[in-house]
């Protein structure tokens, strides 16, 4: 049986095939260090406190596995949506691709299990894709602010 992990793998595999095509290959850096940060966190909210959903298996392939998995996705949130421009477009392109390529396959899969209805896990991607825009734009604001760069040229990011 295919895993997510594998999912994300192919997908990221993708995204950076095209990375490297357009010369943008160093841009993942921030979306991928950022993505395991907040996943991380998303994680002791949601699943640790709220208990809204868990991950069988050990914390040795959380750690191995997971926290990884959350970097893939901020690559896979931020570079494609830096290259569709529209920030409407880009926010249901990127929804749907991901919730289809993620959620579908975890229905068979169970690589993680919700205590929540579907409803509440269908919502609940809106704040989760914009908050992780939110925070790479923000973390890209900073850096232009703290260094008076007119863009956030070393992470290959184009001026917005």
């Amino acid at each position: 049986m295919i895993q997510i992990r594998w999912i994300m793998v192919l997908l990221a595999a993708i995204v950076m095939i095209v990375a490297v095509s357009r010369k943008e290959a160093k841009s993942a850096i921030l979306p991928f260090v950022m993505g395991m940060v907040y996943g991380v966190l998303i994680d002791l909210v949601g699943a640790n406190l709220l208990r809204f959903w868990e991950y069988p298996g050990s914390k040795l392939v959380y750690c191995l596995v997971t926290v990884p998995c959350w970097g893939i996705f901020g690559v896979l949130i931020n570079l494609p949506w830096n290259w569709i421009k529209s920030f409407w477009l880009a926010f249901t392109v990127i929804t749907i691709a991901l919730f289809s390529m993620m959620e579908l396959p975890n229905l068979i899969t169970r690589s993680w299990v919700y205590h929540v209805p579907m409803w509440i896990v269908v919502i609940g991607w809106i704040p989760l894709i914009f908050s992780f825009r939110a925070i790479y734009c923000a973390i890209i604001a900073l850096w232009e602010f703290v260094y008076g760069l007119p863009e956030f040229s070393y992470f290959g990011t184009e001026k917005r």
